[in-house]
């Protein structure tokens, strides 16, 4: 009767000692690796995408049990690479990664304590809105959406983009840490 009940204490306490809690991330002055920091020692960071260019912009969930990173690649027709991929990783495996197709990630952050990420995208060269999108970690589910886009000076077909930005409704919690020219405070 004892053995039984040591062996499943085992197998309910085994799982939380060996899961990693990260007390942070050490990047290369070249972005080429990243060190993960653990509990149990520093780990490098896998590389998780074909044509890889190194890592960007790592950061530790809230509580310690996650990290993620931003994947950048050389997309056709642009110069230098760009991050088009949020990887989030734990206990030792990519546990989902969001890709963008051909916009671009320009910033990203933990919500909630870790249990949902948000992230700005927008295209490569001279913005014209920058879309924001809120997405739970455990299955990937977009939960939230918001747009800023520049105004039109002039009409149609001598329209041009003005400096001014718009937007509509009340701009989420979610989105003032990732914000970029649009929405301002």
């Amino acid at each position: 009767m004892r053995q039984p009940l040591i062996a499943a204490l085992v197998l309910l306490v085994a799982p939380a000692v060996m899961a990693a809690h990260y007390r942070g991330t050490t990047l290369s002055r070249d972005g080429s690796k990243l060190v993960l920091h653990t509990d149990h020692g520093d780990v490098l960071a896998p590389r998780t995408a074909a044509g890889q260019e190194g890592f960007e912009d790592p950061r530790v969930s809230p509580d310690g049990r996650m990290v993620g990173w931003l994947v950048p690649i050389h997309v056709s027709g642009i110069s230098f690479p760009t991050p088009v991929t949020l990887v989030l990783f734990r206990d030792g495996k990519v546990v989902r990664h969001f890709d963008v197709g051909l916009a671009i990630i320009y910033a990203w952050s933990f919500v909630s304590g870790g249990r949902t990420v948000a992230y700005a995208m927008s295209t490569a060269y001279s913005p014209t809105g920058f879309d924001y999108e809120l997405r739970r970690v455990s299955d990937g589910h977009l939960l939230g959406k918001f747009s800023c886009r520049r105004t039109l000076a002039g009409t149609p077909p001598k329209a041009t983009l003005s400096g001014n930005w718009s937007h509509r409704g009340k701009v989420p919690a979610w989105v003032w840490p990732i914000a970029q020219d649009c929405p301002t405070r």
